[in-house]
């Protein structure tokens, strides 16, 4: 409202979707995931990190690696 300008919310996300993290074991395969699929919680507000809730541990962490789906797959 200040500057007449809207702002870009372009890289806003929905709650509750879901985002890939990176896993950060040292001892993979060369053929393991190497992410794993968890639950939106919402941005951090220091670093461009989120917060996500382990569905392993049922916990929320915070994450710098991530990726967000880009379009929904449909078989």
């Amino acid at each position: 409202m200040w500057t007449k300008h809207r702002p870009n919310v372009a890289h806003l996300q929905e709650f509750g979707i879901p985002v890939w993290v990176l896993d950060e074991q040292e001892n993979w395969s060369k053929l393991d995931l190497k992410s794993i699929k968890q639950i939106f919680v919402g941005f951090e507000d220091g670093p461009k990190a989120i917060e996500y809730y382990n569905t392993r541990t049922h916990r929320v962490k915070m994450s710098r690696n991530y990726s967000f789906a880009k379009e929904p797959v449909h078989i």
